[in-house]
């Protein structure tokens, strides 16, 4: 058993009103879930 690992990944946009990209942090967050393991 390891210790549990938590992760915050953050985006910002240049636009105030510009839309979230759920898909950017999905990619994001598989990249380093693989370079862990």
């Amino acid at each position: 058993n390891r210790a549990p690992i938590i992760i915050a990944i953050l985006s910002s946009k240049d636009e105030k009103e510009a839309i979230y990209d759920n898909q950017l942090i999905a990619e994001a967050t598989k990249v380093i879930v693989k370079a862990l393991r």
